[in-house]
């Protein structure tokens, strides 16, 4: 059975949050049949023009076996392997389909015994849009928390956190850096 929730959080926020009124429309109202439909929302939605995920975040303490795994095993390639000395962080991106998966972790991860002290877990999701400045403003406006922009970690980029209204699901909104602050 569907949580009510759901039926609001798709009809109602993910429309806001990824731009319907600003970016050319989240979902195409292209047939009235309403078996393509779950409560108003159309099946066939899409994202809004210049709108997409960018990344989806896995948390690690097992950096090397994340590497068999989804490089190894499942066959995605591996774009980067980078530790953030100064903030103690090892990150991974690999590659597919146009989507990146961003396994990251603690480079000294506390274990308990063989085992890490913590498994993997989902960490949130990354949508890009152009302006995240003006993205940020209309979500402001329609409600929802959302941090201050900051550069964002790739030069060049602004990005902001939405703190509610997402289903329980970190996300973070990551645009093109007009201001030049970003680089």
């Amino acid at each position: 059975r569907r949580s009510p929730y759901l039926g609001w959080f798709l009809g109602q926020r993910l429309p806001l949050l990824l731009g319907q009124e600003h970016i050319g429309g989240i979902a195409e109202q292209a047939s009235d049949d309403s078996s393509s439909r779950l409560d108003g929302v159309d099946r066939r939605c899409r994202l809004g023009r210049g709108q997409r995920l960018d990344h989806a975040v896995v948390i690690t303490q097992e950096h090397d076996t994340a590497i068999a795994l989804y490089r190894d095993a499942l066959g995605l390639r591996l774009a980067l392997d980078k530790t953030f000395e100064e903030r103690g962080l090892r990150i991974l991106f690999f590659r597919l389909g146009g989507v990146t998966v961003e396994v990251a972790g603690p480079v000294d991860a506390p274990r308990r015994g063989d085992a890490p002290a913590v498994l993997d877990h989902f960490g949130g999701l990354a949508w890009r849009g152009r302006d995240v400045v003006a993205w940020r403003a209309r979500l402001l406006d329609a409600g929802f928390k959302v941090s201050e922009h900051r550069k964002g970690h790739k030069p060049g980029t602004r990005v902001c956190s939405v703190g509610d209204h997402t289903a329980g699901v970190p996300t973070l909104l990551i645009g093109d850096d007009s201001s030049g602050q970003g680089a």
